[in-house]
């Protein structure tokens, strides 16, 4: 999406981390008021990630290709800051003791967060040694790559490492001139052929992963959902609904702006062309005159001729 209409991922991208954000802030507020289990806190987590997964592979402020944004959005990149700083804090304050969080008081040294399991590839206990050394890994990596995205795009990062390759890669001029002739009307996100793939497998694996985290986030619910207490309707579903349907408008929206946009394109090749000759509506029906009756008749004799 973020590379046929970049202008309405923006839009929705903004729309999915001020979302994320007040979500992290809420758990926040209920886990220092109110009460949070570390299931809430692990599904509150692989939420957020889904978030970042969907839309941060597709993130590039910088690009001043025709059809990218005109100019880069503050609101945007200041939601996706928050979104990064308040994820973060979650994922280590979460990760830095598994075993008692969201318990207080008497209830700090109860053992009811070792029953939880974490629904991976496997079965896995959140409060296991190793889990944790592994989630707090992957919550700083994500961390660091996260910040350092917000300032640097990704053709920058690859023109540094592949530098010492394309120095000694030399393209053919009139191969370039050649293909411009041919489609003069073509516009790619980046100008490297090589940042444009690696662009696209780095969307294909989020997409994949995105898929993956839904699997994860409902299978680790169901498992630790010994009530059934999540059967039951709630009225959070319903607001997420609603924003998933603002989104899809978006995309609609999109879709039939393009076509009309398409239609519009090929009437004035059409017209170009000499082609459109025949359309309804371009031949205008030319009003004669109103005469009196024997003007200019032939068949009516004039008052000399009498």
């Amino acid at each position: 999406m973020s590379l046929k209409w970049p202008g309405t991922f923006g839009k929705n991208s903004r729309t999915a981390y001020m979302t994320a954000t007040a979500l992290l802030i809420a758990s926040f507020i209920e886990l220092e008021t109110q009460e949070l289990s570390l299931l809430d806190g692990l599904v509150v987590s692989l939420v957020n990630l889904i978030t970042f997964y969907q839309y941060k592979p597709g993130d590039d402020k910088s690009s001043e290709e025709e059809g990218a944004d005109d100019r880069p959005s503050l609101t945007r990149w200041f939601m996706q800051l928050c979104f990064v700083v308040f994820w973060g804090a979650w994922g280590f304050h979460m990760w830095r003791d598994p075993a008692h969080f969201g318990l207080k008081g008497d209830a700090a040294d109860c053992l009811t967060n070792y029953n939880i399991t974490l629904q991976l590839f496997k079965e896995v206990h959140p409060t296991d040694p190793s889990v944790r050394n592994a989630a707090l890994a992957l919550t700083a990596i994500g961390f660091a790559i996260a910040i350092l995205s917000l300032f640097f795009t990704l053709e920058q990062c690859l023109s540094v490492i592949f530098w010492p390759f394309k120095k000694f890669y030399k393209r053919d001029e009139q191969s370039q001139d050649l293909v411009g002739t041919k489609a003069p009307m073509t516009q790619h996100k980046y100008s490297d052929t090589l940042t444009q793939s690696i662009h696209v497998v780095l969307q294909a694996i989020a997409i994949s992963t995105y898929i993956f985290l839904i699997y994860a986030t409902e299978q680790t619910i169901n498992k630790n959902d010994f009530d059934g207490e999540s059967r039951d309707w709630s009225y959070g579903q319903t607001i997420a609904l609603i924003l998933l349907l603002q989104q899809i408008m978006d995309l609609c929206s999109q879709i039939t702006d393009d076509r009309g946009k398409e239609q519009e394109k090929e009437q004035r090749m059409r017209h170009q062309n000499g082609e459109d000759s025949d359309l309804p509506g371009n031949s205008i029906p030319i009003q004669l005159a109103h005469q009196p009756p024997g003007q200019n008749d032939p068949a009516t004799p004039s008052a000399s001729d009498k």
